[in-house]
């Protein structure tokens, strides 16, 4: 008898611990409005500053973390996760400030043409990189002897260049939303730098700043930094 109730408190231990990991495993996959968000602007949140124009930031500008969770929210360099609705701001907000930024994706509309425009570049261009040199800096281009083109390096005697343009392949947010990137000719971005494009190109908006993980990056031989934004609603006039 006693051998046979170590089994079965065996049996029932082992039911148990597969139920705990189960649980545990379905709440790695809740969304943020399931959990606890991060504050809203204006509040302080575990090192983030919200000064004037609320530019939300970790540490100045965020470098975001190695990207983790389970395999249903990572998001690899060529953007292969996929989301079904638009992400809110309360959301991608949070997932900005708290270093997780390979939630943030796009559609499977979105990741299609981001694909294809893709295979097209790399069918001219060496690499991504090659082809934003040119178009974003007007870089010249030389043809290698298999077809591709490589873009020239700037000038030593040139001053650096730093280019504010929209997302060409944002990620899948509501409307009102905007996704900007500051391009950099040389050098890797600074919280001055992206503190003083967002004073020039946002007033009015609350903004959110990071710069990819490595393994995140799809465009790793060309340095920039990720700004998305949404307009703050005015004051309303008080009653006479």
């Amino acid at each position: 008898m006693v051998r046979g109730g170590w089994w079965v408190a065996a049996i029932i231990f082992i039911v148990a611990a597969t139920h705990y990991c189960f649980h545990n495993l379905c709440h790695e996959g809740m969304t943020v409005s399931e959990t606890k968000l991060a504050p809203q602007a204006g509040e302080q949140a575990d090192g983030a500053t919200a000064g004037a124009g609320k530019v939300v930031a970790v540490d100045g500008l965020v470098s975001a973390g190695p990207g983790g969770g389970n395999g249903a929210h990572d998001r690899s360099k060529d953007g292969t996760a996929q989301c079904n609705s638009p992400m809110r701001w309360e959301d991608v907000r949070h997932y900005v400030i708290s270093g997780q930024v390979h939630r943030l994706r796009r559609s499977a509309q979105q990741l299609a043409e981001y694909r294809a425009w893709r295979n097209e570049t790399l069918a001219k261009f060496d690499t991504i990189a090659d082809y934003l040199r040119h178009r974003v800096f007007g870089h010249r281009l030389r043809r290698q002897g298999n077809g591709r083109h490589v873009a020239e390096p700037p000038s030593p005697n040139d001053e650096p260049r730093i280019v504010w343009r929209p997302n060409d392949f944002p990620y899948y947010f509501e409307a009102g939303i905007e996704h900007h990137i500051l391009w950099y000719e040389q050098g890797p971005p600074t919280d001055e730098s992206v503190a003083e494009a967002i004073a020039r190109e946002r007033p009015g908006y609350e903004t959110v700043t990071w710069v990819n993980p490595v393994e995140l990056q799809s465009v790793r031989g060309l340095h920039h930094a990720h700004v998305l934004s949404i307009r703050v609603p005015a004051t309303a006039a008080p009653a006479p």
